[in-house]
């Protein structure tokens, strides 16, 4: 890889529009050079690229949308660091007194969204901060540790006891 690539791992949809979006794991490059962002799948098949302006915001914890997909910014891939914000190390640190960051909540899900008589499952909800952008990560644990879905939360979205959450987006 050139000097001028930064790789990120993202999660991807072709489900632009719908309310109920499946996401799927990959990958996504930026070459600084020229200005260009390359959407990868998880076996580093190329699914899409497209030139990106100066202003365009291209970092971890954002939302970009290609032709054919939406898709959102994780942790950089490999070798690449992300450079230190004081800030929010600061926020995270708040927050991790507040309780709020690498809680693991006890939990009952269903595979059986749709169906009227579902059948619950205990299982683990784990909570995670990543990146520089302390973005939010929900991991669904069954109750032998293994794990069954996973997805970054968006800003808006607040978890508590008593509500239900969606694992699918």
């Amino acid at each position: 890889m050139a000097d001028d690539v930064t790789r990120w791992t993202v999660t991807y949809t072709k489900h632009k529009t719908q309310k109920r979006k499946v996401y799927q794991d990959g990958f996504l490059e930026l070459q600084l050079s020229s200005h260009k962002v390359k959407l990868y799948d998880d076996c580093d098949k190329l699914l899409e690229s497209k030139i990106v302006k100066l202003d365009d915001a291209v970092r971890s914890g954002e939302t970009i949308t290609f032709g054919c997909y939406l898709v959102d910014i994780g942790d950089p891939d490999g070798e690449t660091k992300p450079i230190p914000n004081t800030i929010l190390q600061r926020d995270k640190i708040m927050s991790d007194r507040k309780g709020a960051l690498n809680n693991k909540w006890d939990v009952m899900y269903t595979a059986q969204v749709t169906q009227k008589a579902k059948r619950f499952q205990d299982g683990v909800l784990k909570l995670t901060s990543s990146g520089s952008q302390g973005r939010q990560e929900a991991t669904l644990l069954a109750e032998d540790g293994t794990q069954l879905s996973h997805r970054y939360l968006k800003l808006s979205e607040d978890i508590t006891s008593g509500s239900s959450f969606n694992m699918t987006g």
